[in-house]
C-alpha cells in the first residue's frame, strides 16, 4: 500500500500538507506555468497564496523592474491596508526617494545606498537651520520595502540597506532628554500646572493611568464608569502629522488591546470635575469649548510647566509621565507584575504571562501608589482644595 507524501487541504485550494516535513505547501499558476513555496505556518501560506503576484517578476524581466515600480506595489498592496496616518507618513517619507524610481533593482547594492544618502546629507547641510538631524526614518522605509519584495516575489534579492547607513546619515547627534520624573520632579511638574487646572487634571490621568497621551485626549465619557471605579482604555485621538491637529478616534490603542483601569481617590476628583465642566453634548471628557484636543496643546502646555519649575533642560514632550508613573509603580510595589498591569505593555517575552491578567492587579497597584503619594504629602489639603 502506497503511503500519500501529501494531504489535501480541502478548505484551502490550491495548498497541501507534507506528511513528511509538516510544512504547507502552495502552488500559484500564470500563463501555464507553476510557481510553489514551503512555510511552517498556515497562515502564512495562505497569506502568501493573498498577496503573491508572480506577474511583477515574470512579465518584468527582474533585470527591468525599477525602484519605482515596486515603490507603487508596494504602496497599493500594502500601505493601502495601513491606518490613513501611517499611509500619509511613509508616503511623505517616499519623497525623497524620487531619484532613487528610475533605478533598476539590479543595480541596487550599499554602495549605492552610501552615496545616495551622502548626496542627501550634503543637501540638508547647505540648508540654513535645517531641522533634520538624520535620515533613521527614510532608511527605515527603504529597508522595509526591499524586505516586502524579498519575502513576497524575490527571495534572492539581497537587502542594500545596512546598518553603517544610519550612521552614514546622521547630521548631528540629537540629545537624549531623561524619561522619568521622580516624586520630587512630579510634586514640582504638577504645581506648576495647578495654576492651570484643565492641564492639571489631564495630566494627573495621564499619570495615573499612566497612558499615552492620546489615550487620554481620546476618553470618552461612556469609557467611564464612576460607580465600580473602572476607566476603559480604548478610543484614541489620531493627529495628522502635518500640523498634529485631531484628524479622527481610532477604536483602539497602539497594542491592539483595550484595558480597564482603575479609578482612584485622585482621578475621580480629576475626572469629575471634567465631566462637570464638559458641554453636555461633547463626548470627550477632555476638550476645550466641545473640540477635541490638539497635540500640540499638549505639548505646549507640558513643556510650559517643566520650564517654569526648572526641569525644562532635562525633559521635554508628552510621554515622560507614562515612563514616570511606571517607574513609581514598580518602586512603591517591587513588582513586575503589577508594573505590566498599570502600563499595559505587551512584552514579548512576557505576553503569554499577562495576556490573562484580571483586572483587579491593576486596581491593587494603583491603590498601593495612592497610598505612597499620600504618604509623601504629594498632594496636600489646601492644594486639593485650590483645584477643587
Amino acid at each position: 500500500m502506497t503511503v500519500k507524501r501529501y494531504k489535501t487541504l480541502k478548505s484551502y485550494k490550491g495548498i497541501r500538507q507534507d506528511l513528511v516535513s509538516g510544512k504547507y505547501v502552495v502552488q500559484k499558476g500564470l500563463n501555464g506555468k507553476r510557481f510553489s513555496k514551503s512555510f511552517s505556518k498556515l497562515r502564512e501560506a495562505i497569506h502568501w497564496q493573498k498577496t503573491y503576484d508572480p506577474g511583477l517578476i515574470q512579465t518584468q524581466n527582474k533585470n527591468q523592474l525599477t525602484f519605482g515600480a515596486l515603490w507603487e506595489k508596494y504602496r497599493d498592496q500594502y500601505l493601502s491596508s495601513q491606518q490613513g496616518s501611517t499611509q500619509e507618513n511613509r508616503i511623505e517619507l517616499a519623497k525623497l526617494f524620487e531619484d532613487l524610481f528610475c533605478l533598476k533593482l539590479h543595480c541596487f547594492n550599499p554602495g549605492v545606498i552610501s552615496e545616495f544618502i551622502l548626496a542627501k546629507k550634503s543637501d540638508a547641510l547647505k540648508i540654513n537651520n535645517s531641522r533634520r538631524k538624520s535620515f533613521d526614518q527614510e532608511l527605515k522605509l527603504l529597508k522595509a520595502i526591499f524586505n516586502w519584495h524579498i519575502e513576497l516575489f524575490d527571495h534572492t534579492f539581497s537587502n542594500p540597506v545596512t546598518k553603517q547607513h544610519k550612521k552614514l546619515g546622521t547630521i548631528a547627534n540629537v540629545e537624549k532628554k531623561e524619561k522619568k520624573l521622580d516624586v520630587e520632579e512630579l510634586k514640582l511638574f504638577f504645581t506648576e500646572l495647578e495654576k492651570k487646572p484643565f492641564w492639571y487634571d489631564f495630566a494627573l490621568t495621564q499619570l495615573l493611568t499612566a497612558g499615552r497621551v492620546q489615550e487620554v485626549a481620546g476618553l470618552q465619557k461612556q469609557s467611564l464608569d464612576f460607580l465600580n471605579r473602572e476607566l476603559i482604555i480604548k478610543d484614541v485621538a489620531v493627529w495628522r502629522k502635518r500640523d498634529k491637529r485631531f484628524d479622527f478616534l481610532k477604536p483602539v490603542p497602539k497594542n491592539g488591546e483595550i484595558r480597564i483601569v482603575h479609578i482612584n481617590d485622585f482621578m475621580l476628583r480629576a475626572l469629575q470635575r471634567r465631566i462637570s465642566e464638559s458641554p453636555r453634548r461633547c463626548s470627550f471628557v477632555f476638550s476645550l469649548d466641545g473640540s477635541p484636543l490638539n497635540y500640540r496643546q499638549i505639548q505646549h502646555h507640558y513643556d510650559w510647566a517643566l520650564k517654569k519649575c526648572g526641569l525644562g533642560d532635562r525633559f521635554s514632550g508628552t510621554h515622560i509621565l507614562r515612563h514616570s508613573m511606571a517607574t513609581l509603580t514598580r518602586f512603591v510595589t517591587g513588582s513586575l507584575e503589577l508594573t505590566q498591569a498599570v502600563t499595559g505593555h505587551k512584552d514579548q517575552r512576557l505576553v503569554q504571562h499577562y495576556a490573562s491578567l484580571d483586572n483587579s492587579v491593576n486596581k491593587q497597584a494603583q491603590v498601593q501608589v495612592q497610598s505612597f503619594l499620600e504618604m509623601e504629602d504629594f498632594f496636600s489639603v489646601s492644594k486639593r482644595e485650590q483645584i477643587q
